[in-house]
């Protein structure tokens, strides 16, 4: 079985506070990890791609020093088969061969950890807590498994069956919060969940503390313009509308997950008018001839989307970043006043990429001017330069 995830420094839970003191007294002495699963703070791994979501270990440069909260499930000892009770030999069986044995359905997904829920950490102290302290297993060489999520999403954990997945293991929905029904409903950019989960497989007592590293499920968009005409440009507003997706499932039954987007009801997707650059002079953008920026400038603006990861480059329905998506700007050019009045750009209706992005992935689209009109092309950034996708707690890092 290979390993999930590379540790980094542990950092120990925080233990109840003193009865009359603040947050910032001094506390207790944390527990052992010798003695209690003890969760240190997580990572985040930008190399993480579907069904492998941290084969290849994150670096310190992408400590995940933002991360305040996040969920977490485990799992260590199976149901028994034929019912009746929990199968402790079970525990020491790894988890590709036991993880359809949690069939307790009255749990998250047969959870059979019941006091991990909710951990947080407190950045002040790099302590956290989880809630009642939960003791190792008393057989050295039980396995652990865990799942978790973080993120403004809802999240579901349910045990597959035959009817819904090929597997029989843990199944989690995550479920963005964003509600939109017609393509002119106005959707904030900045409130765009940046959503993630983790999972680590087969942890024993041994190994201590418990790292979770994280991947973002979610791809992000920026727009870049470059202008290749004699003449300066304005650009006065930019929209990116469409239906978009809004629910993922993700299969836990082996150590490659799977995940999908549902496409069916209409309680999977959402749609609005996303607003890239605001129609107001003070955030105009000037391209001036020969240049090129993102919009944002410094700050480029990131549209965080869910990619469908089985989607495709044809018109088939199966679109990866939603369906009937167009791009709108207006703009004008700046040195004759003859030119000054606004002109519009507006992409095909549904347009389709000629390439897959993937979760956990940076992507510019480039507005090339040339002449009198815009040439636009979709590029995977190869250096993962991920910025604020939202202003909730998780920062992309």
């Amino acid at each position: 079985m290979k390993k999930f995830i590379r540790h980094i420094a542990s950092v120990l839970p925080l233990l109840a506070l003193l009865a009359a003191c603040e947050e910032s007294d001094v506390r207790m002495p944390a527990p052992s990890a010798a003695d209690y699963i003890v969760f240190g703070r997580p990572e985040i791994n930008l190399d993480a791609t579907v069904g492998d979501f941290a084969g290849k270990p994150s670096s310190r440069a992408t400590l995940a020093t933002s991360v305040d909260e996040f969920t977490v499930w485990g799992y260590c000892v199976p149901d028994n088969v034929s019912g009746g009770g929990k199968n402790e030999a079970g525990a020491l069986i790894d988890w590709n061969d036991k993880s359809k044995f949690f069939t307790n359905t009255t749990k998250n997904g047969g959870a059979d950890l019941d006091n991990l829920a909710n951990v947080t950490v407190r950045p002040s102290d790099n302590n956290y807590n989880f809630g009642q302290l939960t003791s190792w297993n008393t057989r050295t060489d039980a396995l652990y498994s865990f799942i978790g999520a973080a993120g403004n999403a809802t999240f579901s954990m349910e045990r597959s069956s035959a009817a819904t997945s090929g597997g029989h293991g843990p199944r989690l929905t995550v479920t963005l919060p964003t509600a939109g029904n017609a393509v002119t409903t106005p959707l904030v950019r900045a409130d765009q969940p940046d959503v993630l989960v983790a999972a680590k497989f087969d942890h024993k007592k041994s190994n201590g503390t418990v790292v979770m590293s994280f991947m973002h499920i979610m791809t992000g968009l920026r727009f870049k313009f470059h202008n290749h005409s004699s003449k300066d440009l304005i650009i006065k507003s930019m929209t990116f509308r469409g239906q978009f997706h809004k629910q993922a499932v993700i299969d836990f039954t082996t150590d490659d997950p799977v995940i999908t987007v549902p496409t069916g009801a209409t309680n999977n997707r959402y749609s609005g008018t996303f607003t890239i650059i605001e129609n107001t002079p003070s955030a105009w953008q000037t391209i001036t001839h020969g240049s090129e920026d993102f919009a944002g400038g410094d700050t480029p603006a990131i549209l965080l989307l869910l990619p469908n990861p089985d989607g495709t480059t044809d018109k088939d329905g199966k679109y990866v970043l939603g369906s009937n998506k167009s791009i709108d700007i207006t703009y004008r050019f700046a040195d004759d006043p003859a030119d000054r009045a606004d002109r519009t750009f507006t992409t095909p209706d549904d347009f389709v990429l000629n390439y897959l992005p993937q979760p956990n992935t940076l992507h510019t689209a480039h507005f090339n001017f040339i002449g009198d009109n815009f040439v636009l092309t979709f590029q995977a950034d190869e250096v993962k330069n991920w910025e604020n996708g939202s202003d909730n707690k998780f920062t992309i890092m």
